[in-house]
């Protein structure tokens, strides 16, 4: 993965390149001047002929001579200094790594083979072997450590800033040789540094990604400018803070923020990254700790909501690393407390907001669709600014000039809330309309409210300040209650069609579990998923999850309490439209059925709605001979029968090539009364025959 690297106080000119390379050069002559001068004592140590024991790969005296001399055989001109824009590159690492002199040189030594790879082969002669062409701790203590040479070797113990900041890495000894003739490695990510070239190492790939600030609401820029301040007198590499908040509150947005305005790029660790500081701590915090000084990086962790013994040992280490750590969890570093930061979620009006930047100004209708949005969404910064991303390119592939539509941005919303893939239940895309509904004119009216309520909760709790009297109870939650097959289901259908949402139908007998706390984990996942999905919410036969609470006679009793005080106070915080249906009312705890703010009856059809509902079920266009609406009222059904009664003549009718008669009509309504376990005579059912 290639990081881009932030954006440097001042703009690197050409004028910047070329003095860094004016200054390499100088520092490259500092080097060669410091290799002539161990030559010429070599030279005059060496009093047998040196090249006596060396058969192969053989460095002379005049080769070693040419090494050692400047391009071109001139030195380099002496320039003026007129100061870098920020100072050289090389410079600047040193000074933020706070190496010693020695450890300077030692760097420059290790890496300068890199920039001019003749040097190479004159580390070779001046170690007095041509396999050690390359830098080694022996080496640069030779040449610059002098008197101090005992105190200079700590320079490369693993705690040493060389080391611990990743800068040289020793490689692995040759075969008979010691610790002090191991190869010093500078990784290319330090290499491309000095040179003026920032990328960051590619290791990071499988360790961490770059979070895209997005927008955040102004709450949380004041929140996280009184943050910013906070940290900045902390030493960066030390820096710790905890931002706190549900699901939602934008954690990582406000860690972002909070990075901006400390000019620091914010890195999210990712699920691998946690596996890999468990197993090799230390070179993931070298690595951290270099992008750091490097690059100004910050590290944002966020533990998985499953948090087990692994992860939590993870925690541990990245509090000791040497950068700065924003947690998205509870975090607690022994002897030391963390400034912790409270976020909330954002409210409706500031989530228009959010859509408003998400989606641009240039949108045409942005403000009407960052009002729907956030009516039916419930979203927080970093999942508006994912689903606006994805919302434009499904706009790019479908050819449309004017941007995401609403269509586009349903369908990304849909997309990143997952409520598809989820196996608690059926996602349903209804398309019902009121037309379809035969119901009583005062259940009709009730169901026409619920939209209302659903549609304008935003005006009411936010903009006219209702939402301030009422803490809780801001979503809408409604009880269906009648016989089976007078129309509950087909009501939460066309509900969900005038709103606009997708109705996700859950699936009793997989949420409902006999294992401890199971139960309320999957219905956690359902509401979860739901609120992101913006869809509405039904449960068929409520009686099995809001029974009657019992009186407490055993553990089991104890536990079906917390199930249905759970989902109490889970339908109370939902923001959306619950339904719940049922045809047993009575077996309704009564604390439940105080909360519903709708408690819709649909009554057994009488008479005249029947009649009404069997001319509902033949479309116009389908061929009907004379059909008796009024002696087919006559037959007690519920609106479902009727349905399944009309489909299974119109399909013996298609059968027959004909069209749907009076005959093909009874003989079906005769079959969903034995289906029902009704005894009848079949002279009832006879074409011409009694009356029902």
């Amino acid at each position: 993965m290639t990081i881009a690297a932030p954006e440097p106080s001042v703009a690197r000119s050409r004028s910047w390149y070329r003095e860094n390379d004016a200054s390499l050069e100088r520092e490259l002559a500092r080097l060669r001047q410091t290799l002539r001068r161990r030559q010429a004592q070599l030279r005059a140590e060496w009093q047998h002929d040196p090249l006596a024991s060396r058969r192969a790969g053989i460095v002379s005296d005049a080769e070693a001579e040419w090494l050692s001399r400047e391009p071109n055989d001139e030195p380099p001109e002496v320039l003026a200094w007129p100061g870098l824009e920020g100072g050289s590159a090389f410079d600047g690492l040193a000074c933020a790594a706070g190496l010693t002199p020695f450890e300077r040189s030692a760097l420059f030594t290790a890496l300068a083979p890199s920039l001019d790879p003749r040097l190479a082969l004159l580390y070779g002669y001046l170690q007095d072997d041509p396999g050690l062409s390359y830098a080694t701790p022996e080496l640069a203590l030779t040449l610059f450590a002098g008197q101090a040479r005992p105190l200079a070797r700590d320079s490369f113990l693993p705690a040493a800033p060389l080391r611990s900041l990743g800068l040289v890495r020793l490689g692995r000894a040759r075969v008979g040789t010691g610790v002090l003739l191991r190869p010093l490695e500078v990784p290319t990510r330090i290499v491309d540094h000095v040179r003026g070239v920032d990328r960051a190492d590619a290791e990071l790939g499988g360790l961490a990604r770059v979070v895209d600030v997005p927008s955040a609401p102004p709450g949380h820029e004041v929140l996280a400018e009184r943050a910013a301040r906070g940290l900045r007198a902390e030493s960066p590499a030390r820096a710790r803070l905890v931002l706190l908040g549900p699901e939602g509150s934008g954690r990582e947005a406000a860690a972002g923020v909070v990075c901006a305005r400390l000019g620091w790029q914010l890195l999210r660790l990712g699920p691998e990254g946690l596996d890999q500081i468990v197993e090799w701590p230390h070179a993931v915090g070298a690595l951290l700790a270099r992008e750091h000084l490097l690059g100004r990086v910050a590290l944002y962790v966020e533990l998985p909501r499953e948090r087990s013994a692994r992860c939590l040992t993870a925690l541990d280490r990245v509090a000791a690393f040497e950068c700065p750590v924003i947690f998205g969890t509870p975090a607690v570093i022994a002897g030391r407390a963390i400034p912790t930061v409270a976020l909330r979620k954002p409210d409706a009006s500031e989530q228009r907001y959010l859509w408003r930047c998400a989606l641009g100004p240039e949108l045409r209708d942005v403000d009407a669709l960052s009002v729907e949005l956030a009516e039916r969404f419930e979203l927080g910064p970093t999942d508006i600014d994912a689903v606006a991303r994805s919302a434009r390119a499904k706009a790019q592939l479908a050819g449309s000039a004017d941007g995401p539509g609403e269509q586009h941005l349903r369908e990304a919303c849909r997309e990143h809330a997952g409520v598809d893939g989820l196996p608690l239940g059926t996602l349903l895309r209804p398309s019902a309309c009121w037309s379809d509904l035969v119901l009583p004119a005062d259940a009709m009216d009730e169901l026409r409210e619920i939209g209302a309520h659903v549609r304008h909760r935003t005006t009411v709790f936010s903009d006219w300040g209702f939402g301030a009297r009422a803490c809780r109870g801001r979503g809408v939650a409604v009880l269906f209650a009648g016989p089976s097959g007078t129309g509950k289901t087909l009501a939460a259908e066309i509900l969900a069609t005038e709103l606009g949402s997708d109705l996700f139908q859950a699936d009793l007998s997989t949420i409902v579990n006999k294992y401890v706390g199971e139960t309320e984990k999957h219905l956690a996942q359902v509401f979860r998923a739901a609120e992101r999905g913006g869809v509405t919410l039904f449960f068929d036969e409520a009686e099995a999850l809001f029974g009657r609470r019992t009186e407490v006679q055993e553990s089991r009793d104890r536990l079906s309490n917390l199930e249905i005080d759970f989902l109490l106070q889970r339908i109370e915080q939902y923001r959306g439209l619950v339904v719940l249906a049922t045809n047993r009312k009575g077996d309704l705890d009564p604390a439940f059925l105080r909360r519903l703010r709708f408690s819709v009856d649909f009554p057994f059809p009488d008479r005249g709605l029947r009649r009404k509902l069997w001319r509902h079920m033949f479309p116009r266009s389908a061929p009907v001979d004379h059909l008796d609406w009024d002696r087919l009222a006559a037959f007690e059904l519920a609106g479902g029968n009727i349905r399944n009664a009309a489909l299974r003549a119109a399909f013996r009718a298609a059968d027959a090539g004909g069209a749907v008669t009076m005959s093909l009509v009874l003989g079906a309504v005769e079959k969903e009364y034995r289906k029902l376990g009704f005894a009848v005579a079949r002279s009832l059912f006879a074409n011409g025959g009694a009356q029902a």
